[in-house]
């Protein structure tokens, strides 16, 4: 590990290609901090437990994420492959209005690089075991975003987040507003905070619909 790295980081998920394409991963490791990857639900709770290793305490990658960016990144003034720090405001402010029933915070986050936003929140992998073990799961999908408390990065650089922001100032709200959610949900599952992604279909399906009425 690097002198700096004061932590032993770990991500988990299902298996080692998906941990090394995560933007959780990707949003840490441009600090060049080494991360250990767990594959099995199990290995995330003993490490929960665990707490600490050789005098270092073991925290998982998205816990750092959101302590990390309790405050909005500095967007680079004049660079050009990306939203300006006005623009990413507006577009902050208009998701809060919009989703301020879903979303605790919305945060711009210049350390993503491949993936348009990520949703965390305190101790991701407790709210993972809680939801696979509490029947919050199985009731209503919505009643999930009222306890989880969720904070959503967005990527003032990724096309996606650089076309919602144009179709929130443009007329076509109702699109705009359904990109977003399929970002949120997107995000979720990602986060591994959907148990049946399936659940997700119906409004991607109507996405898509939308999209393509000119044609």
């Amino acid at each position: 590990m690097l002198p700096d790295q004061k932590h032993v980081y770990y991500l988990a998920g299902p298996s080692r290609e998906l941990c090394e394409n995560s933007p959780y991963y990707e949003a840490i490791k441009q600090k060049g901090y080494e991360v250990l990857f767990v594959y099995e639900s199990h290995d995330e709770v003993l490490l929960m437990q665990l707490a600490e290793f050789d005098k270092k305490k073991l925290k998982s990658v998205e816990s750092e994420l959101e302590t990390d960016t309790k405050k909005d990144d500095t967007i680079l003034e004049g660079d050009t492959r990306s939203l300006s720090q006005d623009e990413a405001n507006t577009l902050k402010q208009w998701l809060l209005k919009q989703f301020g029933d879903k979303l605790k915070n919305v945060k711009i986050n210049t350390k993503l690089d491949q993936h348009p936003c990520i949703i965390t929140t305190n101790e991701m992998g407790a709210v993972r075991h809680f939801l696979k073990t509490n029947l919050l799961q199985r009731d209503k999908q919505k009643e999930i975003y009222k306890v989880l408390q969720l904070n959503f990065d967005i990527n003032p650089k990724h096309i996606l987040i650089k076309k919602l922001y144009t179709l929130q100032k443009s007329t076509n709200t109702e699109l705009a507003t359904m990109l977003a959610q399929q970002l949120i949900d997107n995000a979720m599952v990602t986060a591994g905070l959907v148990e049946d992604p399936r659940l997700m279909l119906t409004g991607l399906n109507k996405l898509l619909e939308k999209v393509l009425e000119k044609y």
